[in-house]
């Protein structure tokens, strides 16, 4: 046999079991590690192997390959063991499907799994309890601990429930059960083997976390259900999207979809700005021609030369002003760039690539490129200075004369006396109120030429929303369809595209108030016609009506016909929305109320026939979310009794027989006053804690193959020895197996 082992033969008729132990464990014991050490590693004191050959009936004779002695070693079966003893190997030959795998049966498979939780205060003071990297069964009787052992592990991890009433219920217990200032510290290890070494502080004015800087539900992703909590889903179409969602890294598009958000947030204000400069660059023109109006009249009652030379005057004066405050912007806007290029942070190398020649070559290139922006700029700078002191030069020039020019006109107007003087003073003022509408529709100008471009940016980043969320669509109706194939003909999901609209509704009928407006007529439009549409719809209108087109209501004539709601309704409507509404409010429909999706989740109540989740009973709801829950996958399940509202053969098939398939490839941990979940799924490790009034405690923890525990596990799952040879007789048990 290859490496260091130590062997003993066990014989039995045409098969000799050789036990092989692994020094290095062995060693690792005898140095005083305490044995939950060994569940930080890949190997654990619960598998043993033993190598199994088939003596040969010949043993003078030639042996085949993997028969007789020259088998040893060559063929093996793996015994599931706590510690290797006769009880131990009478419970793997009692349950030989989970405990006894073949050579050619072995899989070998890296998961994520919760190590252990150590509770520093609290009903669980000062205990820790390790986790199997299999099935553990939390037993205990009520009030023992055994829900806030999980309500403990999800605060740890970050992943509170979603649902506020059972959100609430986790709060209260961390504050009456662990107390302000209590530390709850988790060893997850991810299926690389990395430990993650949590420890989180309840602290009602942080987060409790001191040195974690990433999302723990991402990270240390665990599928967590508290009581009653699978109900509640199983009744709620918004909470099975999210129970699907939970099952793939579905946070990413959420990210991905928020950044968008508020990308949009901001261009929407822009193009707000831009539709809301073209009502107002056609009032500043009305009002700069009515200005500019009243200004020629004046100037015909002020003709004289020493009029015309002093308005001569003045609008030179006023042009090379102009042309100062445009040198003035361009050198703020260069400066302001020079800033922007200043505040790019460099990126980091990483520091094991610190020395790389190529990426210092970059680094170089980086400080080359900065350097010669700045040497650049400040020649710009510098040339901009030397034109500013020409045109500075200019003014002061021309001030002179324009001085005297208007001490001069002054002085006419004060010898000419009467209207001259009020008429004077009257068209100064209309100049100032002329220049300040210029000014004003200079900028509603710019904000009208950029509307466009913000348009087209906002459009752009809608098309992304719409690809991302067709991209999530997408992975949810591949997770049904695996729940589907995976529930042995059970389930029936599917994914119902665009059809929650409650958001979209909801909004319309906020906005809408103060109109006589059906609620009806409202649900009608949204359920016809996408938010995205409306909007623009709604824009189009705007735009024909000031343009003053013939037929402005067309883009309103299609709401109408979608919808089937009269078209003076609709157009009551639009002109509510936009005379009452902020634009901003109605842009972000298209993005903040964008249409969910629904789950169809179907579960089958007969030979051929399926009911939607609505209609079933409770214990068929939580059967439908248990199988899907129990599929194949890696993160851990931590379910505080599974059993709830389930019948004893749904129990079997739904929970028992797939925690048996897949506890090989996964972590369970489940609260459970149930046997056949704790004992016909063949528990790895049970932990039974005990309790008074004021503490609990874990008082054992491990298989059944120790016989102190399997005498905890029959009290407190059949109530003790009488109680369960009462059911057994009754049964007739005896008479049955032998049958």
């Amino acid at each position: 046999m290859k490496g260091q082992q130590r062997t003993e033969i066990v014989q039995h008729p045409g098969l000799i079991a050789v036990e092989a132990r692994d020094f290095q464990n062995e060693d690792r014991i005898n140095k005083g590690k305490r044995v939950t050490d060994l569940l930080d590693g890949n190997d654990s004191i619960y598998q043993r192997k033993l190598a199994v050959f088939q003596a040969s009936d010949n043993p003078e004779g030639p042996a085949e390959e993997g028969h007789g002695l020259h088998g040893i070693g060559e063929t093996c079966a793996y015994f599931k063991m706590e510690k290797i003893d006769l009880e131990s190997l009478r419970q793997c030959f009692l349950d030989p499907d989970v405990r006894i795998k073949q050579d050619f049966e072995l899989e070998q498979h890296d998961y994520p799994r919760i190590g252990r939780v150590t509770i520093s205060s609290g009903f669980l003071e000062e205990q820790t309890v390790v986790f199997n990297q299999g099935l553990n069964s939390i037993l205990g009787g009520k009030g023992t601990g055994k829900s806030l052992l999980v309500e403990l592990l999800r605060f740890a991890l970050n992943q509170p429930p979603v649902i506020e009433a059972i959100e609430l219920d986790h709060k209260s217990k961390l504050k009456s059960r662990l107390g302000d200032l209590g530390i709850v510290q988790v060893d997850y290890v991810d299926e690389t083997g990395q430990v993650f070494e949590i420890k989180r502080v309840l602290d009602p004015v942080s987060s409790g976390y001191d040195i974690v800087e990433y999302d723990l539900s991402q990270v240390c992703q665990v599928l967590f259900l508290s009581q009653n909590e699978i109900i509640r889903i199983a009744e709620d179409k918004s909470l099975q999207l999210h129970f699907i969602d939970s099952f793939f890294p579905s946070k990413a598009y959420e990210e991905r979809i928020e950044a968008l958000e508020t990308s949009l947030h901001d261009l929407d204000k822009q193009m707000a700005d831009g539709l809301r400069a073209v009502g107002e660059i056609a009032e500043l023109k009305e009002s700069i021609a009515t200005t500019e109006v009243k200004i020629k009249r004046l100037d015909t009652k002020l003709d004289a030369p020493i009029f015309k030379t002093y308005t001569g005057a003045d609008e030179k004066r006023q042009a090379i002003q102009s042309y100062s405050e445009y040198f003035n912007e361009v050198e703020q806007l260069t400066i302001c760039y020079k800033e922007n290029v200043d505040s790019l942070e460099i990126p980091v190398s990483p520091s094991a690539l610190a020395n790389d020649s190529v990426l210092k070559q970059n680094m170089e290139r980086i400080d080359e490129a900065k350097n010669h922006i700045h040497s650049h700029i400040d020649a710009i700078m510098g040339k901009l200075s030397d034109v500013q002191e020409l045109v500075k030069s200019d003014q002061q020039m021309f001030k002179k004369w324009f001085e005297h020019t208007r001490k001069q006109y002054l002085e006419h107007v004060r010898g000419e006396g009467g209207d001259q003087v009020k008429f004077t003073s009257e068209r100064e003022k209309l100049q100032k109120q002329l220049k300040a509408y210029e000014a004003r529709l200079h900028v509603e100008q710019l904000k009208e030429t950029r509307a466009a471009e913000f348009a087209r940016a906002r459009e752009k980043k809608l098309d992304e929303i719409d690809a991302l969320y067709r991209e999530w669509r997408r992975e949810r109706k591949e997770r049904c369809e695996h729940f589907q194939n995976s529930s042995e003909g059970k389930l029936q999901l599917n994914i119902i595209e665009f059809s929650n609209r409650d958001e979209f509704r909801n909004r319309l009928i906020g906005l809408k108030r103060g109109t006589n407006l059906r609620d009806t007529d409202i649900s009608k439009l949204a359920t016809s016609v996408q938010p995205r549409s409306f909007v623009q719809k709604l824009l189009e209108y705007q735009n024909q009506r000031r343009n003053s087109s013939h037929d402005q209501q067309i883009p309103l004539k299609v709401l109408a016909e979608s919808a089937e709601i009269p078209l003076d309704r609709i157009v009551k409507l639009a002109d509510f929305l936009l005379a009452n509404s902020d634009i901003e409010r109605l842009l972000e429909l298209q993005y903040m109320a964008y249409p969910k999706d629904r789950p169809e989740i179907k579960f089958r109540v007969g030979r051929e026939k399926f009911e939607s989740l609505e209609t079933v009973s409770v214990g068929q709801k939580c059967t439908a979310l248990l199988i899907m829950a129990m599929t194949d996958g890696q993160m851990p399940v931590v379910i505080d009794q599974p059993e709830d509202s389930l019948d004893i053969r749904s129990i079997w098939e739904d929970i028992c027989a797939r925690v048996r398939d897949n506890k090989h490839r996964r972590q369970f941990i489940f609260t459970t006053h149930n046997s056949s979940v704790a004992v016909a799924s063949d528990t790895d490790n049970f932990i039974i804690l005990e309790a008074d009034s004021e503490k609990g405690n874990v008082v054992f923890s491990g298989s059944m193959d120790t016989g102190e525990i399997g005498d905890e596990v029959l009290k407190y799952l059949e109530g003790g020895t009488d109680p369960y040879r009462k059911k057994f007789l009754k049964y007739r048990a005896n008479k049955r197996l032998r049958a």
